[in-house]
This record gives C-alpha cells, sequence and structure tokens, in this order.
C-alpha cells in the first residue's frame, strides 16, 4: 500500500504437487479447496507470487494529516502529494522453479479469494517491466487470472471525502485538477507478461453461486 518498490525480484517459487478434479466442466464438478493439494502461496483472500494485494496508499489520511497546517497549503500542492501514495513496481519478476509454482486463494472466510500469477488484486498504482513466470495452478473463489486475479482503479472517493481529508478538497477543487487527480489512481500495467509451464497451467476460479452472485 503506498509503496515504490524496483529491480526486486520473487525468485524460485517452489513446486507443488496438486491433483485436479477429474472433470472441471461437469455442473458438480470438484473443486481445488481440499486438503489433497499444495501450493507455493496460499491465502485467504488475496494471493499472487509477488504480492496479495497492491493497493493505493491512504490517500485520505494525507490529506487528514495535513490539516494541521490550516490554510497554509493550496490544492495544487496537495494534488502533487496524490500520485505519491501510488504503489509503483517495476523491473521485479516472479520466477517459479521446475515444474511451476501454485497460487491459490481459497476464500474460507466466505466468497472472498483473489488469485493471480503476479498479484491477487490491484487497485490503482503502476506496474512495469514486471513478469511472472511458468506458474502451474493460479485458483481463486472470486477472481482468477494469469497475471492478476482482479484490477481495478483505486478509491478515489476516499480522498475526497470531507471528513478524511479535513476539508481540505471541499470546495476548492476544480475540474481539471479532479482529472489528474483521479488519473494517478487509474491502474497501468506495461510491458508485462505471464507464461505457464510449457505443458499449459490451470486458472479457475470457483466460488458458490447464490441468487444474486
Amino acid at each position: 500500500s503506498g509503496a515504490q518498490v524496483s529491480d526486486s525480484h520473487v525468485n524460485k517459487l517452489r513446486h507443488t504437487t496438486v491433483t485436479d478434479p477429474a472433470d472441471l466442466e461437469m455442473a458438480e464438478a470438484g473443486d481445488y479447496f481440499n486438503a489433497s493439494s499444495d501450493y507455493a502461496v496460499k491465502a485467504t483472500r488475496f494471493a499472487g507470487g509477488y504480492c496479495g494485494y497492491m493497493d493505493i496508499g491512504n490517500a485520505a489520511s494525507v490529506g487528514g494529516s495535513l490539516g494541521i497546517l490550516g490554510e497554509t497549503i493550496d490544492v495544487q500542492n496537495l494534488l502533487g502529494l496524490m500520485p505519491v501514495v501510488a504503489t509503483t513496481i517495476e523491473h521485479s519478476n516472479v520466477y517459479g522453479a521446475a515444474g511451476g509454482y501454485a497460487v491459490l486463494a481459497d476464500g474460507s472466510e466466505g466468497s472472498v479469494g483473489y488469485a493471480g500469477g503476479f498479484a491477487g488484486k490491484v487497485s490503482g498504482g503502476h506496474v512495469q517491466d514486471s513478469n511472472s513466470y511458468n506458474f502451474s495452478h493460479i485458483i481463486g473463489r472470486i477472481a482468477a487470472g494469469g497475471y492478476a486475479g482482479e484490477i481495478e482503479p483505486g478509491d478515489v472517493a476516499r480522498v475526497l471525502d470531507k471528513e478524511d481529508t479535513g476539508g481540505l478538497l471541499s470546495g476548492v477543487i476544480e475540474a481539471q485538477n479532479l482529472l489528474s487527480l483521479v488519473q494517478a489512481f487509474v491502474p497501468s500495467i506495461r510491458n508485462s507478461e505471464t507464461t505457464s509451464v510449457p505443458c499449459g497451467g490451470v486458472v479457475r476460479a470457483q466460488a458458490a453461486s447464490d441468487a444474486s452472485t
């Protein structure tokens, strides 16, 4: 959250034995959420080869902290601080050992569980030249992806909340300033890829359905 990472690799995530269900296309297919398999990366909510959850920093708390300065700081200066809280990862790779690495977000606290070869979930922030190589299984509940289970913009609403920001942005932010602020929280992934094991990998999200989900 609000981190800056460069040239820092995850090397040789170990190969583990994952037992595949007999027929994943059946209406009542078996699943991966049992004790018969092991995973290099395992978490309840967010699991990824590099990170579980990549989020923007709490920009709202930055505003609140600056509130003690009263009116000595203007909105332009405050907006200049906002991109700093966006997480950036660059030139940083994930390498699986021979046989590939497996990732599981089991969602044991409910129908949550985001799994990805690089990140389980990305909310805002920027990734560049950062790859995940040699996965065998990416298994999640609500979302799963070879690179990331889910990618979404950061929560700009928190920044604009009057209570959280001490009112610094209330009534003084203009459309042009808002545009540059929002842009800071739109996620970007550039020059990055995911590769599976040579014989092919598995990506699956399997959460129980109900009447509304």
